[in-house]
C-alpha cells in the first residue's frame, strides 16, 4: 500500500467520524477530487487486478455511505439505461468471440509508446485482463454513482462542489508555479522522486517532466504534462459556461501564464478561449469599477498579439501547428504529423479505427483495445449503438439535461474531451466534474452568493 493510499484511508475514517452534517458532501468531493487531479500510480493490488486511487476512493465512500444507511439511489429511467448497456456490452463480447477476422489491436496492457518504439506490437484482439479491469471499473462506478444520486441532485451540495474547485484548483495553480521554478532552477527530479515516494510509481519513466518549448513542464500528480491539461481544460471549461466572478486580473494573468508553461499543448488553445470569454464577459456585463481592469486586460492581450506577430511569429506558427495536428490525430487514421507525440496518436488511433470499421455497430469488445481519445476508443471497442448506450447511461448517471441554452457548451465539451480524456474517464468520478455545467439541478439553483442566467450557471465572489 502506498502513502497516499493509507492517508486518503485516515482522511475517508475522519471526515467520516468527524464532520456529520457535510460529510457526504465532503467524501463525495474527496472522490471526485481525486479521480480527476491524481492519475499516476496505484494504491495498491488484489491478485493481478490493479486498485488505482479513483478505485479505492469510490469503495471506501460506497462502504461509508451505506454503513449509515442510506439507500442506492436508483430510477427506472437509470435502472433501463443500465439494461440497454449491460446488452450492448454484452453483445460486443459475442462479437468479440465469434467474428475471425478481427483486425490486430494495441491490447489494454499494452503502452502505445512501446508499439511506436518497437517494444510490443499489434495483436488479434481478445477476451483479457483489460475487458475485466474495464468491467470492474464501469461497476464501481455505476454503484458509486447509485449511492452519490442523491447528492448530485442537492442544491447546496453542487453549490458547495463549484465552491471546493475553484478553492483547490487555486491551490494547485500556486503549487504548480512553484514546482515549475524548482524543475528549472534546482533539479527537474527533485520535485518528481517525492511524488513518486507517495504515490507508489515504479516506472523510471515519470522521474521527470518533458523538456517542452524550451523548458521543463509542469506534472503535480499526474503522469505527464498532457493530463496535466485535463485539469487545465476543465478550469477553462467551467470559466466559460456561464460563471460570474469578481474579474480578479493578477489571478486571471497568473492561471494563464500557468496554462502556458505546463507544455502541454492543448493549454495554449485553452488560453486562446479563455481570453474570448473574459472580453466576452467584460463587454457584456461591464461595469464602472471593473471597467479599468479590463481595460487594463485587453491592452495586455493587444500588446501580446503585436509581440507575437512582429517577434515570435515562427514560434507561434509552429505550436500552433503542432497543437492543430495532435488535435486532428483524435479523430483521423492519415499521418498528419512528424511530431512524435502527434505520430504515436496517430499510429494509436489507426489500430482503432480498423477495428471500428470492421465491426462498427457493436464493436469489437467492450475494454478490448486502447487509443487517444473517448472518441476512436469507445467507437472501436463499444461501436455506434454501445457509444450511444454509453452516453445516455452516462446522461443518467450524472442528470445531465442538454437544452438549447447550453448546446454549445455541450459540443464544446464532446470535441474537447475527445482530445483530452481516455476512454475510462467516461467510467470514472473525474466526469461528474465535466458534467456539472449540464447538471438538471443548477437550472433552479438559488443560494446565498449565487444566482442562475440561461446559459449554464452563475457563480458570484468565487475568484
Amino acid at each position: 500500500m502506498s502513502i497516499l493510499a493509507f492517508f486518503l484511508i485516515i482522511v475517508y475514517l475522519y471526515v467520516f467520524m468527524y464532520k456529520k452534517s457535510k460529510r457526504e458532501i465532503l467524501l463525495f468531493e474527496v472522490t471526485v477530487f481525486i479521480s480527476l487531479f491524481v492519475n499516476c500510480g496505484y494504491a495498491f493490488q488484489v491478485g493481478s487486478i490493479t486498485i488505482t486511487y479513483s478505485l479505492l476512493c469510490q469503495i471506501m465512500f460506497v462502504l461509508l455511505y451505506l454503513s449509515s444507511e442510506h439507500k442506492y439511489y436508483l430510477t427506472k429511467r437509470r435502472l433501463g439505461a443500465s439494461l440497454i448497456l449491460v446488452l450492448t456490452i454484452a453483445v460486443s463480447f459475442y462479437v468479440l468471440k465469434t467474428n475471425e477476422n478481427l483486425p490486430n489491436i494495441i491490447p489494454w496492457t499494452t503502452r502505445m509508446d512501446d508499439v511506436y518504439f518497437q517494444t510490443a506490437g499489434g495483436v488479434p484482439p481478445s477476451f483479457g485482463y483489460g475487458n475485466m479491469l474495464n468491467i470492474i471499473y464501469i461497476l464501481w462506478f455505476a454503484i458509486f454513482t447509485g449511492c452519490a444520486g442523491g447528492i448530485m441532485r442537492k442544491k447546496e451540495a453542487i453549490d458547495h462542489f463549484i465552491r471546493s474547485f475553484y478553492k483547490v484548483s487555486k491551490i494547485l495553480f500556486i503549487i504548480a508555479g512553484i514546482e515549475f521554478l524548482i524543475n528549472n532552477i534546482f533539479s527537474p527530479t527533485f520535485l518528481r522522486h517525492i511524488v513518486q515516494i507517495i504515490t507508489g510509481i515504479s516506472s523510471n519513466g515519470y522521474s521527470a517532466p518533458q523538456m517542452r518549448n524550451g523548458f521543463y513542464g509542469i506534472l503535480l500528480a499526474f503522469n505527464e504534462s498532457s493530463y496535466f491539461v485535463v485539469f487545465i481544460s476543465l478550469y477553462v471549461f467551467i470559466f466559460i459556461t456561464g460563471i460570474n466572478y469578481n474579474f480578479n486580473l493578477k489571478w486571471i494573468i497568473y492561471s494563464f501564464i500557468i496554462m502556458f508553461l505546463s507544455g502541454g499543448t492543448s493549454a495554449i488553445l485553452c488560453i486562446l478561449v479563455g481570453m474570448i470569454a473574459i472580453l466576452k464577459d467584460s463587454f457584456i456585463k461591464s461595469t464602472k469599477s471593473k471597467f479599468l481592469n479590463r481595460i487594463i486586460f485587453l491592452g495586455m492581450i493587444s500588446l501580446i498579439g503585436i509581440f507575437i506577430l512582429l517577434i515570435a511569429s515562427d514560434y507561434a506558427y509552429s505550436v500552433l501547428q503542432n497543437m492543430f495536428d495532435k488535435l486532428t490525430s483524435y479523430f483521423s487514421d492519415t499521418y498528419i504529423s512528424s511530431a512524435v507525440s502527434g505520430t504515436i496518436r496517430q499510429m494509436g488511433n489507426s489500430y482503432a479505427y480498423r477495428a471500428f470499421f470492421n465491426s462498427p455497430i457493436w464493436g469489437i469488445g467492450f475494454g478490448t483495445t486502447r487509443a487517444y481519445g473517448i472518441l476512436p476508443g469507445t467507437l472501436a471497442n463499444s461501436g455506434i449503438i454501445g457509444t450511444l448506450s454509453l452516453l445516455y447511461w452516462l446522461k443518467t448517471r450524472t442528470y445531465c439535461k442538454i437544452e438549447k441554452s447550453n448546446i454549445v457548451p455541450f459540443i464544446i465539451l464532446l470535441v474537447a474531451s475527445s482530445s483530452i480524456l481516455t476512454v475510462t474517464y467516461l467510467y470514472n468520478p473525474a466526469i461528474i466534474a465535466f458534467a456539472l455545467p449540464f447538471n438538471a439541478e443548477l437550472k433552479h439553483l438559488e443560494s446565498q452568493n449565487t444566482k442562475v442566467i440561461t446559459k449554464g450557471f452563475c457563480h458570484e465572489n468565487i475568484i
